[in-house]
């Protein structure tokens, strides 16, 4: 049968959880950090944007370099140089940030044929690729080499990456909606207490505890009003501001990192499906601090008797 200690053991087990998902998320985002902070990466990634553009418009391009007037991106180019500007306009426009390869050429005689730039621009992308990531003085290894079934298989750092916040995202979700559906079923039992012991002393449960027969608790001959908001409200709640301060520092390294993360890796294949994951993700973390405020459980205090002690 459930109760308020059996519930308070296995909240306390998943808070033990905070760790190893925060270790995760921080490898996560110091490597996208590397990324992100490193110029040669964000020219790779740029240069590799614009061999796409390149490899969609081949065909046009190439009837340009014979000579032919082609439409490109809706606009009739009539010479080579044209059409490598009009197939290169709009992803420059969308990346204003990144260097446009093309644009270095004044005259059709110095650009390299489309299938030759193309091949061109992806092993410029590659040379930078190859350099290692650094940050704060850590080097990064290309390669994350990984053991399957005894094999060795080699696998791009930045990849495994990706792969490992796709998966981050599930985790997060069942870990937080398993914390606030044990600690809301918790808040329905200690609402209902009137003994402390009963309560189960996790670090969470931190809740005002008055001693009845103190002096300074004494019913007074005439009703104090300022004694009463005290006790009631501003007391209670100062210690429901600790319960989510001390929660958050356990739900927000996690949650922290790994949207940090999203939002470095944003651009690539992955972006939508984190993007989409690291928002809910944030709801469910906002659920649990919401929960220590439910009103049966933000205003709880227990009185004890003084003699009882």
């Amino acid at each position: 049968m459930m109760s308020a200690t059996t519930i308070g053991r296995r909240y306390e087990r998943l808070l033990f959880w905070a760790g190893p998902l925060a270790f995760i998320s921080v490898l996560v985002m110091f490597v996208a950090l590397a990324s992100e902070k490193q110029d040669e990466r964000r020219q790779a990634r740029c240069l590799r944007s614009g061999a796409e553009v390149v490899a969609q418009n081949l065909s046009g391009l190439e009837q340009a370099r014979q000579g032919k007037s082609v439409v490109i991106n809706g606009n009739v180019a009539a010479s080579y140089w044209s059409a490598t500007r009009f197939a290169m306009i709009p992803w420059e426009v969308k990346n204003p940030e990144c260097e446009q390869h093309p644009r270095r050429y004044d005259i059709d005689d110095k650009i390299p044929a489309p299938q030759p730039l193309l091949e061109g621009i992806k092993k410029q992308a590659a040379a930078l690729e190859a350099r290692p990531l650094t940050l704060y003085g850590v080097e990064l290894p290309e390669k994350a080499t990984l053991s399957l079934v005894g094999t060795p298989i080699k696998m791009d750092l930045l990849t495994l990456v990706r792969v490992m916040q796709v998966a981050l995202g599930p985790m997060l979700l069942l870990w937080l909606g398993s914390l606030y559906n044990t600690r809301q079923r918790e808040t329905l039992y200690i609402a209902r207490m009137t003994d402390v012991s009963f309560l189960y002393p996790h670090l969470i449960n931190v809740y005002p505890v008055i001693l009845r027969g103190d002096a300074a608790w004494d019913t007074p001959r005439k009703k104090s009003w300022t004694k009463y908001v005290f006790e009631f409200f501003a007391f209670p709640a100062l210690y429901a501001l600790l319960r989510i301060g001390l929660l958050a520092a356990f739900v927000g390294p996690p949650v922290a990192f790994y949207l940090i993360s999203v939002y470095m890796l944003s651009g690539d294949a992955y972006s939508l499906v984190s993007t989409v994951m690291g928002f809910v993700v944030a709801i469910f973390a906002l659920g649990n601090v919401l929960c220590e405020g439910l009103p049966w459980h933000v205003r709880k205090r227990f009185v004890v008797p003084r003699r009882s002690i």
